[in-house]
């Protein structure tokens, strides 16, 4: 699923037989639900043309030479909050961060109770 549009705000335009279509980053979401019996989550690309027309993605895999070690193109770009639903719908699959716990929202939430005890304990202690 190769994305790659060098100018990222040109207006999309359809395939035509034969070629390859470039969506611009936000016309791309990436979309997955879970796999129970597979023990994973099944990834699928989307995007729509200035028309309206709907692509599917898939991806072509070819043998990366030792010259494309540092230049290649990215498989997919997406817009943050194209990557933000994805994020998402990777979370309500259960995928979780491998390192820390909890998320921003609940570090937030933590932050903002400890700041209320320490404006309690210190209008008890009359200080501040």
């Amino acid at each position: 699923m190769n994305t790659d549009n060098t100018n990222r705000d040109a207006e999309p335009s359809p395939a035509s037989a034969g070629s390859a279509w470039r969506p611009p980053e936000k016309a791309v979401k990436l979309r997955c639900k879970p796999t129970p019996f597979l023990d994973g989550v099944e990834l699928v690309g989307f995007a729509r043309d200035s028309d309206r027309r709907k692509y599917v993605a898939s991806i072509a895999w070819k043998e990366q030479s030792e010259n494309d070690v540092y230049f290649v193109d990215p498989t997919v770009r997406l817009a943050m909050e194209n990557a933000q639903e994805l994020m998402d719908d990777l979370w309500a699959c259960g995928v979780r961060p491998t390192e820390g716990n909890g998320s921003a929202g609940a570090m937030r939430a933590a932050e903002r109770h400890i700041d209320d005890l320490r404006k309690i304990a210190f209008k008890t202690l009359g200080i501040g």
